[in-house]
C-alpha cells in the first residue's frame, strides 16, 4: 500500500511538471498564462510560440501519462504492492492527469489535461487511443476547432473502456478524464454555443492582461 501510495503521489509530481510554462520562459521568456486562453497546454504554446514549441510540449505533456501508467506503476508492481496492479495504473494516471490540470508549481493552475490524458489512454489501450485519435483529427478538420476535437477524444476513453469490457478501474479512470477535460472546457463549451470559439489559425491575443 505505501509503495501505491508514494507511486501516486510521484506521478502527480510527474504531471504537475509545467512544460508549457518552462517552453515560454525559456523560448521568448514570457508567462503563458498571460497569453491566449492562459493555460499551459500544448495548444496555447502553439498559438503563442509557434508550430516547433507546440509540438515538443504536446510530446512532453503527454509523456508523462505514459511515465507514471508504464513507468511508475510497474514500478510499483515490482515492489510487490498488494494493491491490484490494474488499480495502481488507473490510480497513476488519474494523478499524472490531475497534476497536469492543477499543478503544485503553479500554484494549482495548469493545463487542460487532453495530451496527459492520451498519454495515458494510450499506455492503457493503444488501439482504442488510436483509433479515437481519427475521431479527434475529423472533429477538428471539420470545426477547425481544437476543444471540440479534445472533447470528442475525452468521451472517447470511457466509451471504449466499457465496449472492450475492460477492467472498472480503466472505466472510472477514463470516466475521470472526461470530467475534467469537460470541467476546464467550461468556457469553450460556453463559446461554442455561442459562435465565439476560437479557430484554427485564429491569432493568439498578445497578453491576457491587455484584454
Amino acid at each position: 500500500m505505501v509503495a501505491t501510495i508514494l507511486g501516486v503521489i510521484a506521478s502527480y509530481l510527474i504531471g504537475a511538471i509545467p512544460f508549457g510554462y518552462i517552453a515560454g520562459r525559456m523560448l521568448k521568456g514570457i508567462d503563458i498564462r498571460k497569453y491566449g486562453s492562459g493555460n499551459v497546454g500544448a495548444t496555447n504554446v502553439l498559438r503563442a510560440l509557434g508550430t516547433g514549441p507546440g509540438i515538443i510540449v504536446l510530446l512532453l505533456d503527454g509523456g508523462k501519462g505514459v511515465a507514471a501508467v508504464l513507468a511508475l506503476a510497474s514500478l510499483v508492481a515490482r515492489l510487490g504492492s498488494s494493491v491490484d496492479p490494474l488499480a495502481t495504473k488507473a490510480l497513476c494516471g488519474a494523478a499524472a492527469i490531475a497534476g497536469h490540470d492543477w499543478s503544485v508549481f503553479l500554484r494549482f493552475r495548469g493545463g487542460k489535461g487532453v495530451a496527459t490524458g492520451l498519454g495515458v489512454f494510450l499506455s492503457i489501450s493503444p488501439l482504442h487511443a488510436l483509433c479515437s485519435l481519427v475521431l479527434f483529427f475529423l472533429a477538428v478538420l471539420s470545426t477547425r476547432r481544437v476543444s471540440v476535437g479534445s472533447l470528442v477524444l475525452a468521451a472517447c476513453f470511457p466509451v471504449a473502456m466499457l465496449i472492450a469490457g475492460k477492467p472498472a478501474w480503466y472505466s472510472g479512470l477514463g470516466l475521470f478524464w472526461l470530467v475534467t477535460v469537460v470541467y476546464l472546457h467550461r468556457e469553450n463549451i460556453r463559446r461554442l454555443l455561442h459562435g465565439t470559439e476560437s479557430r484554427i489559425g485564429q491569432k493568439v491575443q498578445v497578453s491576457r492582461e491587455e484584454q
